[in-house]
């Protein structure tokens, strides 16, 4: 759960985020703590300008902050069409840093001169496969990037006239010998028709499969 107060001054035109507490986080250090701080975005935009940061709080999963973070130059029209992004990140110096958990905010929620308090459910994100799955899912990708390097080394002309590649691709990566007597027959079209215009040479491949 993460707590937090949102208050937007019409006169200067700023937004005041003030990231108060949270509580349960997930355990990510080896000593079942972990040192968390809340990162903001405002969406849509990339600029530096859109995006704060809370300080980290050390060895803890029930954090508290207690920090105001000020926007500034919004308008009632970033109201309306601005959602903030909150993210609370695990900091390791010796690594990366980690993604805890996040939630999002639609600023048309906060209304002018009012403060509004939230407390929300982070969402986490997906479990990493584990090394067996990862291992399995690599090797299923290097075995189809070999079948299609067989496919891509042929010339480029003879996938355009050969209509039925697209509709049958699927069959000829599980029958490499269907493939490649496929690939015998519509060369050696293309070398007879090759004072044809392309629109015959379609006809002619597809009519010998």
């Amino acid at each position: 759960m993460l707590e937090f107060e949102l208050h937007y001054e019409q006169s200067s035109s700023q937004l005041h985020c003030t990231v108060l507490k949270a509580r349960g986080l997930k355990p990510m250090d080896f000593n079942g703590l972990a040192d968390p701080y809340v990162k903001l975005h405002l969406l849509p935009g990339a600029c530096k300008a859109n995006k704060l940061k809370t300080r980290t709080i050390r060895n803890s999963l029930n954090p508290v902050w207690n920090e105001t973070l000020t926007y500034v130059g919004i308008t009632e029209e970033d109201l309306h069409r601005k959602t903030l992004r909150l993210t609370v990140c695990d900091e390791d110096k010796l690594t990366h840093n980690e993604l805890i958990g996040a939630s999002r905010v639609p600023l048309k929620r906060v209304k002018p001169g009012e403060t509004k308090r939230f407390n929300i459910c982070l969402e986490h994100p997906p479990p990493l496969p584990s090394p067996t799955a990862l291992g399995e899912t690599m090797r299923g990708i290097s075995c189809y990037l070999r079948e299609v390097s067989v496919v891509t080394s042929w010339p480029k002309q003879v996938l355009v006239l050969c209509p039925w590649f697209w509709e049958h691709q699927d069959h000829m990566m599980d029958q490499p010998q269907w493939l490649n007597s496929r690939r015998q027959t519509c060369e050696s079209l293309l070398v007879q028709d090759k004072h044809n215009t392309s629109k015959s040479s379609d006809l002619i491949v597809s009519s010998q499969f």
